[in-house]
C-alpha cells in the first residue's frame, strides 16, 4: 500500500521496489541504499541540491551541538517543545477522531528525526510514513534512532528534491515540515502538496519569520555562525507568512492556523551566545520572555510561525 502512493519523478509511472533497487514500469531505475529510495543519482549536476546534501551530511556526521548551530540548548529544546504543542493542538482539533484514523503522511526534511518521534506518539490507528530528505546520511541517522516503530506504521525514506513531485494525487493526509519550507522552491512545493492531499488533507509546517529583524542582527553577530554548517555561507532562510498564504490559496489550500511563536526567546538564544550567559540565566530569561512570547503571537514579527492549511473540497 504505500508505495502505491509514490511515482517516479520522470514518467509519473508506477514504482516497484526491490532490495538493492527500484524501476518504474517504463523501465527508469533508482538506487536503493539501505533502504533508501534514491532518487536524485544525478546530484552533482545540480549546484543547490549538492550544497544542500554537504550542509546537512556534515550535520549527521558532527551533530547540531558540536557544529554549534543550535546558539542555545536549552532554549531551543524549550522552543521545540512549545512547537509540538501546537503541532499537536491543530490535529486534535482539525481531526477530532485522529487515534481513529489510517493516515498516510510526508515528512519534507525528515532527517531531524524529532518530528517522527512526535508524530508516533500522537497514536494514529494506522500510518504510511514517507519521510524525503536530500542527505541519505540524515535519513540513516533517523532510521537507526527509531529502528523499531509501531507494528501499526510503515515507513519509507526517499532521497529526493522536495521541490520534485513524486506522489500520486489525492494519496496524502497530512504533509508535515519543520524549519524546512524556506528553502525550498515554495511555488512548486504548494503545488505538489494540493495535488497530492486528499480532500480535507492537512498541511502543517513551522518556520522562520523573514521580517525578525533583532534574530537576524544576532545571528550577524555571532562570529562564524552560519559557515559553521553552511560552507557557502547563505546564511539562515526566512519566509514570509504572507507569502505563504498567497501561494497556497492559488493552490485551493484554506488557511486553518495560524501562530507566531517565541518573539522574544526566539531572539534570546543568539544574546545568550554573544554574551555567555551562564545556565541559570538562561533559565531565568527564558521563562521571563515566555511570559512576553505569551501575549504576542504575531507570525511576520515572531521568530518563527506556524501555519496549517486544509484541501479544499471541490
Amino acid at each position: 500500500m504505500l508505495m502505491q502512493k509514490i511515482v517516479c519523478p520522470i514518467c509519473r509511472d508506477h514504482i516497484t521496489v526491490g532490495s538493492a533497487s527500484c524501476e518504474c514500469n517504463r523501465g527508469h531505475k533508482f538506487e536503493v541504499i539501505s533502504g533508501i529510495i534514491d532518487f536524485v543519482p544525478d546530484i552533482k549536476n545540480d549546484k543547490g541540491l549538492l550544497n544542500e546534501e554537504k550542509i546537512w551530511d556534515n550535520v549527521a556526521e558532527k551533530g547540531f551541538s558540536e557544529i554549534g548551530l543550535v546558539p542555545n540548548p536549552y532554549i531551543e529544546k524549550k522552543c521545540w517543545q512549545d512547537r509540538l504543542r501546537v503541532f499537536e493542538l491543530i490535529i486534535k482539533r482539525e481531526w477530532r477522531d485522529y487515534r481513529n484514523r489510517n493516515l498516510c503522511i510526508c515528512e519534507i526534511g525528515c532527517g531531524y528525526r524529532l518530528a517522527l518521534s512526535f508524530l508516533i506518539s500522537l497514536g494514529f490507528s494506522h500510518v504510511d510514513y514517507i519521510g524525503i530528505d536530500i542527505s541519505v546520511k540524515m535519513m540513516q541517522l533517523a532510521k537507526k534512532s527509531y529502528g523499531n516503530v509501531p507494528a501499526n506504521w510503515n515507513t519509507q525514506f526517499i532521497r529526493s528534491s522536495a521541490n520534485e513531485d513524486i506522489f500520486k494525487e489525492n494519496s496524502l493526509d497530512l504533509v508535515f515540515c519543520d524549519g524546512v519550507l524556506a528553502r525550498l522552491d515554495l511555488g512548486s512545493v504548494v503545488k505538489w502538496i494540493s495535488k497530492a492531499l486528499k480532500p480535507e488533507g492537512l498541511f502543517i509546517f513551522n518556520d522562520h519569520s523573514d521580517k525578525n529583524v533583532l534574530a537576524k542582527l544576532g545571528r550577524t553577530l555571532i562570529p562564524n555562525f552560519h559557515h559553521r554548517y553552511d560552507p557557502c555561507d547563505e546564511g539562515q532562510k526566512c519566509i514570509m507568512p504572507d507569502h505563504v498564504k498567497e501561494k497556497a490559496s492559488r493552490c485551493h489550500l484554506h488557511l486553518v492556523y495560524e501562530k507566531g511563536l517565541h518573539f522574544v526567546n526566539g531572539r534570546l538564544q543568539y544574546l545568550t551566545e554573544i554574551f555567555n550567559w551562564p545556565k541559570p540565566i538562561v533559565v531565568c530569561g527564558y521563562h521571563t520572555a515566555r511570559l512576553v512570547d505569551h501575549f504576542i503571537s504575531s507570525p511576520s514579527w515572531s521568530y518563527s510561525f506556524t501555519q496549517a492549511y486544509r484541501k479544499y473540497i471541490k
